[in-house]
């Protein structure tokens, strides 16, 4: 800006001194040529040979002038136009040199994006293979675990005994919860890959068919369930009913030996973000092992107290934190649990 102001000063100190001589607005056409070439400058690869021809102009203006021009007045008139041209010259040569080195940096940049792209597309490809291949592999020998443990309690049940049967339903069982985990670890790996398509989402709705979907399991059980006025949010619908579906199943999961179990759905506005939080008065959890609760495979209740792979609340993490937002709890042993997550406005 200054080295702006200082050109832009002396360009109309000449201008005020053309303006006393005896043919100034002649003069100040002289002016207009040098001007426009060096308004030229950036557009050209040579500002310098600009500059040159604009001064050798402004020279032949000075040597034609009419007589009784003050030679020296005109003199210093000149020069200092012929140093503005030059000025802004070496001006654009730096400013040019400046863009080009920002320019190579972008392609550096791009080149660059474009090679992680493609190494990240390349392994994302190699895991989904690499995921569908284990699930496959896997599948096989557990269907013929669960099928030879059945037929042993079917056809040889009298000879096992009464513990032989206990232990060959343990292998069944164990089989089935082994199934159940790699279709939820498909599950993670899937919808954590899938692309995020946001649109405007009546989150409220939303929660509303979740319910209605879990409502089957929770039959016989008196199920107090409130919902309040929850903000639309700007989401990927199909990816937030999961989030919805995993927050509303833990809830009726863990309040299942409750007399009456209580479940709170609320939602606020608050600064940039959406947030959402579900709470009950079921088993609850010692927060000391909060930081467990997202984590693949985590779980802080034993199988035998309540179901689960310990992949829910993970996969509800990752597309909450795919969609800009951030997740927490918080709990007391045997005093229920509250469950939050956010969304960007």
């Amino acid at each position: 800006m200054l080295v702006q102001s200082l050109l832009a000063a002396l360009i109309l100190a000449a201008f005020a001194v053309d303006a006393g001589t005896p043919l100034g607005p002649a003069v100040w056409l002289l002016h207009f040529v040098p001007l426009a070439f060096s308004h030229l400058t950036p557009r050209r690869g040579s500002p310098y040979a600009l500059a040159t021809a604009s001064s050798l102009l402004v020279a032949l203006a000075w040597w034609l002038a009419p007589a009784g021009y003050d030679g020296a007045v005109e003199g210093l008139n000149r020069g200092v136009f012929a140093g503005v041209l030059w000025l802004a010259a070496a001006r654009v040569v730096r400013r040019t040199a400046a863009e080009k080195e920002v320019r190579e940096l972008n392609e550096s940049l791009e080149r660059r994006v474009h090679e992680r792209t493609a190494q990240l597309e390349t392994a994302n490809q190699e895991l989904e293979a690499f995921t569908y291949s284990v699930s496959h592999d896997l599948r096989a020998p557990l269907r013929a675990i669960d099928g030879f443990a059945r037929i042993l309690q079917e056809d040889y049940g009298p000879q096992l005994g009464e513990e032989g049967r206990r232990v060959s339903e343990v292998v069944c069982a164990e089989a089935r919860r082994m199934g159940q985990l790699i279709d939820d670890l498909l599950d993670f790996s899937r919808l954590g890959r899938r692309d995020v398509h946001l649109a405007d989402t009546d989150v409220q709705a939303l929660v509303c068919e979740v319910f209605e979907e879990l409502r089957g399991a929770a039959a016989g059980r008196e199920v107090d369930f409130s919902l309040g006025d929850l903000p639309r949010a700007q989401a990927d619908a199909a990816l937030l009913w999961h989030v919805w579906f995993n927050l509303l199943d833990n809830a009726l999961k863990f309040t299942r030996h409750r007399g009456r179990a209580e479940i709170k759905v609320r939602g606020f506005l608050q600064e940039a973000d959406c947030v959402y939080c579900v709470e009950d008065n079921g088993a609850g959890f010692d927060m000391r092992y909060a930081d467990k609760l997202f984590r693949v495979f985590e779980r802080l209740h034993a199988p035998h107290e309540f179901e689960g792979t310990g992949v829910g609340l993970a996969l509800v993490q990752r597309i909450v934190r795919r969609h800009g937002g951030r997740v927490w709890a918080a709990a007391e042993v045997d005093r229920g649990a509250r469950f939050c997550f956010t969304l960007p406005r």
